[in-house]
């Protein structure tokens, strides 16, 4: 008998999606911000929900977390390969009364639109 690694590292080389994982609850408060050009149309992952590939202009690429609140906001605004967005990670909501679950993570999803 052996342990079995799942073959994905840290930044997520692994897998099919390259890139790092943004986890804006763990950097500083004015560093909560995302700005890129989205490089793949959204999927949807293990758990359902919808989740951005995000190249920021240093060149970098960003993966989103697959949170409620943020896959509501990329179905809504239709996102695409190559949309320019600003996502901006808002903090935690209320804790629910329900035990089982966890306080909501919260986000600012905003889309560039030309000409507006």
């Amino acid at each position: 008998m052996a342990w079995k690694d799942s073959g994905i590292d840290e930044n997520n080389t692994g897998g099919e999606y390259e890139g790092e994982f943004w986890e804006p609850w763990n950097y500083e408060p004015d560093e909560r911000t995302l700005e890129g050009t989205v490089i793949e149309d959204p999927k949807k992952g293990q758990y359902g929900k919808f989740f951005l590939k995000v190249r920021d202009s240093e060149g970098g690429i960003w993966i989103t977390s697959q949170h409620a609140h943020l896959s509501r906001q990329i179905s809504k605004l239709e996102l695409k390969e190559q949309d320019i967005i600003r996502v901006e990670y808002l903090g935690q909501g209320e804790e629910p009364e329900d035990p089982t679950f966890s306080a909501p993570h919260l986000y600012k999803l905003q889309k560039w639109i030309d000409g507006e």
